[in-house]
């Protein structure tokens, strides 16, 4: 459900760069439904990478998406002409460092799709520093965990509150059941 709400992020038409890919799930479900346009799934340890490599290759999408070694947003090269980013399934501190890291990699026109476990905090308080606007933001249930998806994109100067950071600016306004459960 938590990859199927991420995917739900994408825009239609995107060159997504799916950092951390794991396996490659998200872009090859993502292409196999059409809805992008091409992909470079990142990883940074050799076991998922040699994965991701499997998955493209057994649904016979090496030509579109690109699997890569790197760390983090070193895995987007300036021809790859990426509109998506998205990283998901790890700590917003991660993320953030992810991000603040590779910076230089981002043409400040992709769409961020982030799906920290846990740590917004941190992860919220970069997009501001960095002009980032949020656009959407989701937390779902799985398994006895909440999880967020925070969806943002550049946007010039934001500001947000201490609370809103905690919490989520547009969680606030919508108040879903979940999360107040959360």
């Amino acid at each position: 459900m938590r990859l199927e709400r991420v995917a739900a992020q994408v825009p239609t038409g995107a060159r997504l760069a799916d950092i951390g890919s794991d396996h490659g799930y998200l872009p090859v479900a993502l292409m196999r439904r059409g809805v992008i346009a091409g992909a470079v799934a990142g990883e940074v340890a050799l076991t998922p990478f040699h994965a991701a490599e499997r998955t493209v290759r057994d649904n016979g999408h090496e030509q579109l998406i690109t699997v890569r070694l790197a760390d983090g947003l070193a895995a987007i090269e300036p021809q790859d002409d990426i509109t998506a980013v998205s990283i998901c399934g790890m700590g917003g501190e991660t993320i953030r460092d992810i991000l603040d890291a590779g910076k230089a990699r981002l043409s400040g026109r992709e769409r961020l799709i982030l799906q920290p476990n846990g740590g917004e905090q941190p992860l919220r308080q970069w997009l501001m520093d960095n002009g980032y606007r949020i656009l959407s933001e989701e937390v779902l249930r799985e398994n006895r965990f909440y999880y967020e998806i925070i969806v943002a994109e550049r946007a010039g100067p934001v500001q947000y509150t201490a609370e809103e950071l905690y919490f989520g600016p547009l969680h606030m306004q919508a108040r879903s059941p979940v999360f107040l459960s959360k």
